[in-house]
Parts: structure tokens; C-alpha cells; sequence
């Protein structure tokens, strides 16, 4: 997660998409030119706290979900 209200070098978005890992961050200049939303990452507004929340939320919520289904496909 990358919660900033500016941002200059983005290595951490570069090696969170290099880890196959979502991305989730302020849609400021340089990580709306690198995380395509609901693609690699999801964007939301800078000082939208509410909005991080939600984001974080979905991410763990799809994660649970593909863990499942992982086990489920492990244990058949």
C-alpha cells in the first residue's frame, strides 16, 4: 500500500508488480501512470482514508478467496 499525497520514485509499486502482488495507491502522478486500476492494482483518491480502507478490504477479501480455492483444488 502506498498512501501518498505525492509520490517521486516508485520502486515499491515496481517491486510489488514484479511479486505478482496488487498494488494498492493514491492516485498521484506516477502511480496512475504505472497501476492500471482493478488490473494490477486498485487507485484511490489521495486523502480518502474511507477509500483505503475499502481497498485494503477487497484485496484481503480476494485473497481469502483464492486461498480457498487453492486448498479446495489441493485436497480433491
Amino acid at each position: 500500500m502506498l498512501p501518498s499525497l505525492w509520490e517521486g520514485f516508485l520502486n515499491v509499486v515496481l517491486e510489488t508488480m514484479a511479486c505478482g502482488k496488487p498494488v494498492i495507491a493514491t492516485a498521484v502522478e506516477g502511480t496512475v501512470e504505472l497501476v492500471q486500476h482493478n488490473v494490477t492494482g486498485l487507485l484511490v483518491e489521495k486523502e480518502n482514508s474511507a477509500g483505503l480502507a475499502e481497498a485494503m478490504n477487497s484485496c484481503e477479501n480476494q485473497w481469502e478467496r483464492r486461498a480457498d480455492s487453492a486448498w479446495s483444488n489441493i485436497s480433491a
